[in-house]
C-alpha cells in the first residue's frame, strides 16, 4: 500500500495545503466500497479526505464511478449541498474533510434532495431509467449475470414485483444518496457524486429509505417515524405510484447484492442484504398477498 499512500502526499504537497515542510498524516477511512479513501492531517493544515477512484475490472451496472463525474457535480452544485474540490490529479481528487457526525434530520435531508433535484443540469449527465419496470428489468438483468443455481437468485426471480411504467419527472439525481454519505450532523453535506446523472428524483428518495441499501452500508433499517417524516418533507403522496417505486427500488438493489457478491466475492455487507430482503421476499404467486406489495420491506 506504499505506493498510493506517496502518491496522495504528493498531491497534497503538489496542492500546498500545508506549510512549507508539514508532514502529511493519512489514515485509512473505514466504510468506502468501491474506492480508497483517506483522512489526511498535518500541522497547520487543515484536514483533508483524499480519494483514488479504482477503476472496476468488471463495469458496475448500477452504481457509476466515473472521477470526471464527481468533479463536475463539485463545479455546478453549491457548497450547501456538496464539498469544494480542493485539487486533483488523474483518478486522484482531495476534499476538505466536514466536521461532524453523519445523522440528522431527514426533513434536511429530504430539502437537500429536493434542492439536489431543482438544480439546472450541465454538460455531460447520462440519462438512466426511470420508471420502477426498468429498475425492476435491470433487477432481473443484473440477475442474468450470476449462478442459476444459486437459492438466494431464484428466491430473487420469484419475488420480482409487478410494476407500472408510469410518466415521470426527469431531474438531476445524486444515485446514492444513503445515510452514510451525509456527513457534517446538522449542516450536512452529500459526498460521493461519482454516478450523479439525469433521471427520475424519485430514485433518490427510495434509495435514501431503502432498507438494504442501508444494511450494506452498516445503518439500521429507518423506522416507521424517520420515513414518514422524510416523505412528508419530500413531497411524496403515499399511493400505488410510490409503493411501484420503492417495492422496485429495493428489488434491484437486491439483485444488485446478488451480482456484487458473486463478482466482488468477500463484501459481506452485501451478503448480508441480500439475505435479509430474500427472507422477506414474497413470491408473486402467493394469492393471499395483496399484489401491488411484493415483499414485505
Amino acid at each position: 500500500m506504499a505506493e498510493p499512500d506517496f502518491t496522495a502526499v504528493a498531491l497534497l504537497e503538489h496542492l500546498k495545503l500545508a506549510p512549507a515542510g508539514a508532514s502529511w498524516q493519512l489514515v485509512s477511512v473505514a466504510g468506502a466500497h468501491s474506492n480508497r479513501v483517506w483522512r489526511a492531517s498535518a500541522p497547520g493544515a487543515r484536514d483533508c479526505i483524499v480519494k483514488h477512484h479504482q477503476a472496476d475490472a468488471v463495469r458496475n451496472p448500477l452504481f457509476g464511478n466515473d472521477a470526471a463525474v464527481e468533479r463536475a457535480a463539485a463545479e455546478a452544485t453549491p457548497t450547501s449541498l456538496a464539498p469544494r474540490l480542493l485539487g486533483a490529479w488523474g483518478d486522484w481528487s482531495v476534499w476538505p474533510c466536514v466536521a461532524g457526525g453523519r445523522f440528522h434530520a431527514p426533513e434536511r435531508a429530504a430539502q437537500q434532495l429536493r434542492a439536489v433535484h431543482d438544480l439546472s443540469p450541465w454538460t455531460g449527465l447520462s440519462v438512466v431509467a426511470g420508471t420502477p419496470r426498468a429498475w425492476v428489468e435491470q433487477g432481473l438483468d443484473m440477475l442474468d449475470r450470476v449462478a442459476t443455481d444459486n437459492e438466494a437468485v431464484a428466491a430473487l426471480r420469484a419475488s420480482a414485483p409487478e410494476v407500472g411504467a408510469r410518466p415521470h419527472a426527469c431531474t438531476v439525481i445524486h444515485r446514492d444518496p444513503h445515510p452514510g454519505n451525509w456527513v457534517g450532523g446538522d449542516a450536512a453535506v452529500l459526498v460521493d457524486w461519482q454516478c450523479v446523472a439525469l433521471g427520475n428524483p424519485h430514485e433518490d428518495l427510495a434509495c435514501y429509505l431503502a432498507r438494504g441499501m442501508r444494511l450494506a452500508y452498516g445503518f439500521p433499517p429507518a423506522p416507521l417515524w424517520e420515513a414518514a417524516r422524510f416523505l412528508a418533507a419530500a413531497g411524496v403522496t403515499l399511493d400505488a405510484t410510490w409503493i411501484d417505486t420503492q417495492a422496485a427500488y429495493d428489488f434491484r438493489f437486491a439483485c444488485y447484492c446478488a451480482w456484487r457478491e458473486q463478482t466482488v466475492p468477500g463484501t459481506g455487507q452485501y451478503a448480508a442484504a441480500l439475505a435479509d430482503y430474500v427472507s422477506r421476499a414474497v413470491p408473486v404467486s402467493n394469492p393471499s398477498i395483496d399484489r401491488p406489495l411484493r415483499s414485505r420491506q
